[in-house]
C-alpha cells in the first residue's frame, strides 16, 4: 500500500446549507396564501354557474297516478309539444287548471 504523502489530496468542504430568515419565509407563505385566494376567486364563477343550472325545476304531484314529477327543462319540452299537438294555449305549467294538468299528466304517461 502507498503512504500518503501530505499535500497529496484535497479536502473538500463541506457544503452549506442556507438558512432562510424568518422574514423571507413569512413572505413566502404570504404569497402561497395570496394565490390560493385568487384561484378560489376564479373558481367560485364554476362552482356557482353549475349549481345554478343544476337547481332549476321543482317536484309536481301527479294525482291520478299518484307519483311525483320533476317539472324541469326537459319537461319543459314535452309540455311545449303537448300544448302543440293538443292545441291548448300555452301557460306556465304552475297556471294551469287542475283538470289541464291533470289532461297532461296522462298524456305523459302514456306517451313517455
Amino acid at each position: 500500500m502507498a503512504a500518503f504523502a501530505p499535500g497529496s489530496y484535497t479536502v473538500q468542504r463541506e457544503r452549506e446549507i442556507p438558512i432562510v430568515s424568518r422574514e423571507k419565509l413569512m413572505n413566502n407563505t404570504g404569497s402561497r396564501l395570496k394565490l390560493l385566494a385568487v384561484g378560489a376567486l376564479l373558481a367560485t364563477p364554476l362552482v356557482v354557474g353549475c349549481s345554478a343550472r343544476a337547481s332549476y325545476g321543482y317536484r309536481v304531484y301527479d294525482p291520478g297516478y299518484r307519483d311525483y314529477h320533476v317539472y324541469d327543462r326537459n319537461e319543459e319540452i314535452y309540455y311545449n309539444r303537448w300544448v302543440v299537438e293538443t292545441h291548448h294555449p300555452r301557460h306556465d305549467f304552475r297556471r294551469l287548471r287542475e283538470e289541464d294538468r291533470r289532461e297532461y299528466w296522462k298524456w305523459r304517461h302514456e306517451h313517455h
